[in-house]
């Protein structure tokens, strides 16, 4: 099969086995690419290594699929931050590979499951790697995980076969879709679905297919878990406290001398 009918047969089996992976995948637009090892996605496009992926299983492929969209879902490309990149993805793919053994997804054989990150937000498992990184004297991003991109987005990553992802492509940001329901880009095998996904585009459609799931009684436990995590990674109370303490400083104060007009007696 080409690369389009092994993508086409990839999507259809989520949608029978796992609906929720199922409806999400059509939000990416698959793109054939030999200058990355495995899959990379930015939350908009999925780049695969098809001369890699036609060498797994269906039920890996299923995985890799499954693993790129569970990182769009919980929005891991859109809150990087100041991160490191490679110690921000194996944080991610800690996270991910819980839940995808729990939803009863094949993980290929190098894809360690750490049962220490469960019911964890990527940014927890984040601050625990980087001190345990710093205390073994590797600094961020220099443990050994379970896999990552590298701090170079466009350095094709050395990651395991599920791939890794990188921050959102800036274009792609805050452009309202066009009438033709694209950014200027070609349909993609979604029927016209844009492809300029943003996290607020990433935060509806999960509910979405949570919601469908739900109904049908379909929706994994574990995934309704990490969704409420990543929506209460959102909301950091120390950018909070940052932002009241800098309203209530006064910033219009000078040391010029005083008019003595203005001065009372």
């Amino acid at each position: 099969m080409n690369f389009d009918d092994t993508v086409s047969k990839t999507r259809t089996r989520l949608l029978a086995d796992h609906p929720w992976f199922g409806y999400l995948s059509m939000k990416l637009d698959p793109q054939e690419s030999k200058e990355i090892k495995t899959s990379r996605t930015d939350g908009s496009s999925l780049k695969i290594n098809f001369e890699h992926f036609e060498s797994l299983t269906q039920a890996e492929r299923e995985t890799v699929f499954a693993q790129q969209i569970f990182h769009c879902a919980m929005r891991h490309p859109y809150r990087i931050g100041s991160r490191d990149l490679k110690l921000w993805n194996e944080a991610c793919d800690a996270v991910a590979n819980i839940a995808l053994a729990e939803s009863g997804f094949q993980l290929p054989n190098d894809i360690h499951v750490d049962n220490r990150w469960k019911d964890k937000a990527a940014e927890e498992v984040y601050a625990v790697m980087q001190k345990e990184a710093e205390q073994q004297g590797k600094g961020p991003g220099g443990g050994q995980g379970s896999g990552g991109g590298g701090n170079d987005p466009g350095d094709p990553g050395q990651g395991p076969s599920t791939g890794d992802f990188t921050g959102p492509n800036p274009q792609n940001q805050n452009q309202p879709p066009k009438p033709d329901g694209g950014n200027g880009q070609e349909e993609g095998p979604s029927g016209g679905q844009p492809h300029n996904m943003t996290e607020s585009d990433w935060e509806q459609a999960s509910e979405a297919a949570a919601m469908m799931s739900r109904k049908a009684g379909t929706m994994p436990g574990n995934l309704d878990r990490s969704l409420k995590n990543a929506n209460k990674a959102n909301t950091n109370w120390r950018d909070i406290l940052r932002r009241f303490i800098q309203q209530q400083v006064p910033r219009d104060y000078t040391w010029a001398t005083p008019n003595k007009r203005y001065v009372s007696s």
